[in-house]
């Protein structure tokens, strides 16, 4: 750490007088990394500029590759750690990160698995933890994540036995999210777990089933469908002038006192003069 401050004393009818002129703080981190610390052979890693990742890799034969966020972005940072071999993490144009945490084995290794994130997702202190050999995340396209939340694939190094069968039980591990969901704060996502596209999961939610609805809103605990027939839009840059959605969203505006023009160009918002 550098730490730098230059000050003056003044004397003013017998009072002390601090100055401040210049205070300097910097840290030095990892986090501007463009590559983990890595102990094993065969490993890949393609990260766009731009992108801060920090963490380590332990094993061989494993690829993390992070595009480019995109252009109304301003945060992409992501902490990877990997125990184990023959693991992918492919992340698709983000567009916004912040503070994603990412974990492919823990107290012992975990291989071939597979994580994927496409285009135009956001994330805001999300934490995924693949715990299982073989297990998939998929996460589709535009989704948005809120923060706090958790994504577990798996229970490794707990182990959880049939008691009459000795079967070893905590075996299938996948969790799939479509296109276009909305996961609010908190959620939980646990193995098994699967979101059908245009969904809206509510905040503090645990989720442990297959959910095949679309345009829904999904929440409780355990979750449940409570509501059908909705949609949403990540911000007013999407919202579509020649949508249906427009002229409600109009009407309230205007009993806010503020006209919204719309999206009449490629993601911009304007405002009537």
């Amino acid at each position: 750490m550098n730490f730098k401050k230059i000050f003056s004393i003044d004397y003013d009818n017998n009072h002390l007088i601090l100055k401040i002129l210049c205070f300097k703080l910097k840290f030095k981190t990892n986090i501007k990394n463009t590559k983990p610390n890595v102990q094993g052979n065969g490993n890949v890693f393609n990260v766009a500029e731009g992108i801060q990742l920090s963490g380590f890799v332990q094993g061989n034969n494993n690829k993390i590759e992070i595009d480019k966020g995109w252009e109304f972005g301003t945060n992409f940072n992501f902490y990877i750690n990997i125990t184990g071999n023959n693991n992918e993490i492919i992340i698709k144009q983000p567009y916004n990160v912040k503070n994603c945490i990412i974990s492919i084995g823990n107290h012992g290794e975990i291989n071939n698995c597979r994580i994927f994130v496409d285009e135009m997702t956001s994330m805001t202190d999300v934490r995924i933890y693949c715990f299982q050999h073989n297990s998939n995340l998929t996460i589709g396209k535009n989704c948005t994540f809120s923060e706090k939340i958790q994504i577990r694939t798996g229970e490794y190094p707990h182990l959880i036995f049939d008691k009459v069968t000795g079967e070893y039980l905590d075996k299938d591990s996948n969790i799939n999210i479509g296109n276009h969901v909305w996961i609010g704060e908190g959620v939980t996502l646990l193995k098994n777990a699967s979101i059908a596209n245009d969904n809206i999961v509510g905040c503090y939610s645990v989720v442990t089933k297959p959910f095949t609805e679309t345009n829904s809103v999904i929440a409780g605990n355990p979750a449940k469908i409570k509501k059908n027939n909705i949609d949403w839009v990540k911000n007013q840059r999407f919202l579509d002038k020649n949508s249906i959605y427009y002229k409600s969203f109009q009407e309230y505006q205007l009993k806010n006192g503020e006209k919204y023009v719309g999206n009449d160009s490629k993601y911009s918002i304007n405002k009537a003069d």
